[in-house]
């Protein structure tokens, strides 16, 4: 029996993972290049959708943001980039910055000075919950989380004895100047120009 064009629908691979067994860095390279972002926390896996366009803009401007006020030295760039703090710990934060002598590794394994996460509906219970402590675990000196539905939100927040103290918020046209981990200005309203 002949199948009609366009019937044939391909399921998506599936991936067979030990209960109780933490996965690790080197268990994620054998995972599917499909769009989705697949991260670990402590061995646990974290798969989410690939992020919709308010959220790319946000990301694009935040990193054009910090790139022009970056000092020498230092390096920012965009998702996708694993940060394996340990081996049962991937994350992949949408902008982080780091020593620019990082710039030549796979991956980065050293702790960045500054992570930031776009919230998503997909992702918003886990930025603002266990990537948040993930983060503080490995060191992380800032985290800056931006919510891009306006108006557009961004809070940051700064690592003191070992978690995270809100220590700067604004709201749509409010400015916000960081000094961690460089002085920089950043107005959440201009985060979703184009």
């Amino acid at each position: 029996m002949a199948i009609p064009t366009g019937a044939l629908t391909l399921m998506p691979m599936a991936l067979a993972v030990p209960a109780g067994v933490p996965l690790t860095y080197e268990d994620l390279q054998s995972f599917p290049d499909d769009g989705r972002r697949y991260e670990l926390i402590d061995g646990t896996l974290i798969v989410t959708p690939a992020p919709g366009v308010p959220h790319q803009v946000v990301v694009l401007a935040l990193y054009r943001t910090l790139f022009a006020a970056r000092p020498q030295g230092t390096a920012v760039l965009a998702a996708p980039l694993d940060f394996v703090p340990d081996p049962v710990t991937v994350l992949e934060p949408d902008v982080l910055v780091f020593d620019a002598g990082e710039v030549d590794q796979p991956r980065l394994t050293r702790t960045p000075h500054l992570v930031v996460e776009v919230l998503s509906p997909s992702t918003r219970a886990q930025d603002l919950g266990s990537k948040l402590l993930a983060y503080a675990k490995a060191g992380v000196r800032a985290y800056w989380v931006v919510d891009p539905e306006p108006p557009v939100e961004l809070q940051v927040f700064r690592l003191e004895g070992g978690a995270y103290r809100l220590v700067g918020r604004a709201v749509g046209d409010e400015q916000l100047e960081a000094d961690v981990p460089f002085p920089v200005t950043v107005v959440p309203s201009r985060l979703r120009e184009v």
